[in-house]
């Protein structure tokens, strides 16, 4: 009854979409927008939903011209605002419309499962990538320890080998202080010379005085009185 009203002042004029065949108003004169506040708030809030649509329609028309070829499809801002003003539904979409919408939406999710994938087989790699360095680190680990325990092994025995070569000699020196004096006093001062020990100055006191008198002061720890040198003979 308003549109027939308005129809009669020839404010507006009725014709059919273009495309869709759907019944449109045409505003015939401005006065209908200085006049009428609300009529020109509603233009304007449709005013975004006009350009989106027009816009929506060129590329569509480009796109079903190229034989809907990928590289026509929506992205970024321009399908978000296709989405946007579908989902509204003020303005009916054709069938070619609609249809790229649709098709740059399955592209757009078809990409973003694409690159979910991608950083997903990123995400694993880089856990293979961890785990391995994180496996070399502690074979390392392992291997150093082993190293040093071995070396620690091979320095004990060493220390016990040449212990147990110092209380030969110092045993021989002993062994040989009455038979041979000359050959004792140099067997002891060998052994002291490796290592100034207990048993070797045990020794070299017992063969210089010939008695194990003096011997026997370092083992109540009462006299700890440095022998004298003796240089080896050779």
């Amino acid at each position: 009854e308003l549109l027939a009203l308005l129809d009669e002042a020839r404010l507006v004029t009725f014709d059919r979409d273009r495309v869709t065949r759907e019944p449109t108003v045409t505003i015939a004169h401005d006065a209908l927008l200085t006049r009428w506040p609300r009529l020109h708030r509603w233009i304007g809030e449709a005013a975004d939903d006009l350009v989106a649509r027009d816009r929506l329609s060129t590329a569509a028309t480009a796109w079903d011209a190229d034989g809907r070829d990928p590289g026509g499809l929506l992205r970024g801002v321009r399908l978000d605002a296709a989405a946007q003003l579908r989902d509204r539904g003020t303005l009916a979409l054709d069938d070619r419309e609609q249809a790229l919408v649709d098709a740059s939406l399955d592209a757009a999710e078809a990409e973003r499962a694409r690159i979910v994938q991608h950083l997903d087989r990123e995400r694993r790699g880089n856990r293979r990538l961890r785990l391995a360095i994180l496996t070399t680190i502690a074979l390392l680990a392992v291997a150093v320890t082993a190293g040093v325990l071995a070396a620690r092994q091979r320095t004990n025995a060493e220390r016990a080998a040449d212990a147990a070569t110092v209380a030969a000699i110092a045993n021989r020196a002993l062994v040989e202080r009455n038979e041979q004096p000359e050959l004792a006093r140099l067997l002891a001062a060998e052994a002291y010379r490796r290592d100034p020990g207990l048993p070797s100055q045990r020794a070299m006191l017992t063969v210089l005085a010939g008695t194990p008198l003096l011997a026997s002061a370092f083992d109540d720890g009462v006299h700890r009185l440095p022998p004298p040198t003796f240089c080896s003979a050779t």
